[in-house]
């Protein structure tokens, strides 16, 4: 029997019961979101809150990797003339920090999907970037299309190049085509991103653990942590659970692929990422929560 692929997945103007059904089809476990802004005004259902909590009542766990895998990068060297250069993006370590989780999911041989706004492969990064980079670690990849069924990456590479790919280069590589290496979209370039700010973060953990532009932004969106105390699962008043460090001083969400467990041991290696940014109500300024994505016993 052939190894379960790598499924990618976009919504567009599906409906959720039309998406969920899909997955069912695909019989997908783990949908993880690789949208760099995982909102949608158009789709709320698909907002990250919204979608996470649909999808728990349908036996699917929900995994936000958009910071790593996610199409629009805040680092603005990965920007030319306001096109994703996919090239100089798939070179940086957050994102290849991305792939070696995606890697490990495969490895592990769990039933997960990438999702992406996009209902076309062809015209998301999902196809162009992602699934390319894990072909060439010989990464089965299935794209399920706009029609709901599955594409390999080199019918997607084919739609995409066109009559530019040679016969001799079914696997091109993000240089060998402008349609290919570019976000077909234009954005606004950040001006400010976590890279330009080498400072060492202070955690504040006075509840949620949190950064701010006041506490200092660290380079990469993923780090690891020893703690010098056991970590406890604990639920809050509306059932939400979350990791919880020296009593309730610090609280960190999960965000991982393996099953929570009751406790994290004092000294194990934790890996930690950064939410979204958002300012709370009643404060004046914005703020990014930690979250923990994985441990090592």
């Amino acid at each position: 029997m052939g190894k379960i692929p790598v499924y990618t997945i976009g919504y567009g103007n599906r409906s959720f019961n039309e998406f969920v059904g899909l997955l069912r089809l695909y019989d997908i476990k783990f949908l993880v979101d690789v949208r760099s802004q995982p909102y949608s005004r158009f789709k709320p259902e698909f907002s990250k809150e919204q979608l996470e909590k649909q999808l728990k009542q349908c036996g699917i766990r929900y995994v936000f990797m958009g910071d790593s895998l996610g199409g629009r990068p805040k680092d603005s060297d990965c920007y030319i003339d306001g096109k994703v250069d996919y090239a100089k993006l798939q070179a940086k370590s957050f994102y290849q920090e991305g792939i070696d989780r995606v890697r490990t999911a495969w490895e592990k041989q769990l039933h997960f999907a990438l999702m992406c706004a996009e209902v076309k492969p062809e015209e998301c990064h999902r196809g162009k970037l992602i699934g390319n980079t894990l072909i060439e670690q010989h990464i089965d990849v299935a794209h399920i299309d706009e029609t709901g069924k599955v594409q390999t990456q080199d019918e997607v590479n084919q739609a995409i190049v066109g009559s530019q790919l040679s016969l001799f280069d079914q696997t091109p590589s993000l240089v060998s085509s402008d349609n290919l290496r570019f976000s077909r979209k234009t954005y606004t370039v950040p001006t400010t991103t976590s890279i330009d700010k080498p400072s060492k973060p202070k955690i504040v953990t006075n509840g949620r653990g949190y950064i701010s532009e006041h506490t200092g932004i660290p380079q990469a969106s993923v780090g690891f942590w020893v703690p010098d105390k056991a970590l406890i699962l604990s639920s809050d008043d509306r059932g939400k659970q979350y990791y919880s460090c020296g009593g309730d001083i610090l609280r960190l969400p999960y965000v991982g692929f393996t099953d929570m467990v009751q406790t994290i041991p004092a000294k194990s290696l934790i890996r930690v990422s950064l939410a979204r940014w958002w300012a709370p109500e009643g404060v004046n300024e914005k703020r990014c929560y930690i979250q923990i994505s994985g441990w090592y016993l």
